[in-house]
């Protein structure tokens, strides 16, 4: 399955002269809530970063329930094209 996904995306997204070249890298960003066995709120949070292309998992960090969403939790690049939701509304982090 994983290939034809890939294959899929390059195709929708025209992304394999993109691809190829290495000029870019697309990243998925999300991040949730892990709670402990019986647990009544948020015990740890899980920080996840997936290469779009090459489904793969770029980067993984949990940390503790005070740690909300925000880009400082990941190694980005130049060329990096990150898509991200809302809880990363943070221009101190979009905007170096």
């Amino acid at each position: 399955c994983v290939p034809w996904v890939k294959s899929l995306l390059a195709g929708v997204f025209g992304l394999s002269e993109i691809v190829d070249s290495g000029k870019l890298r697309f990243i998925v960003i999300d991040g949730s809530t892990v709670q402990e066995p019986a647990a009544t709120a948020t015990t740890y949070r899980l920080h996840i970063a997936i290469d779009l292309i090459n489904l793969s998992l770029h980067q993984v960090e949990v940390t503790t329930d005070k740690e909300g969403e925000n880009l400082d939790h990941y190694t980005l690049a130049a060329g990096d094209v990150v898509l991200i939701d809302r809880g990363y509304n943070q221009p101190k982090t979009l905007v170096p």
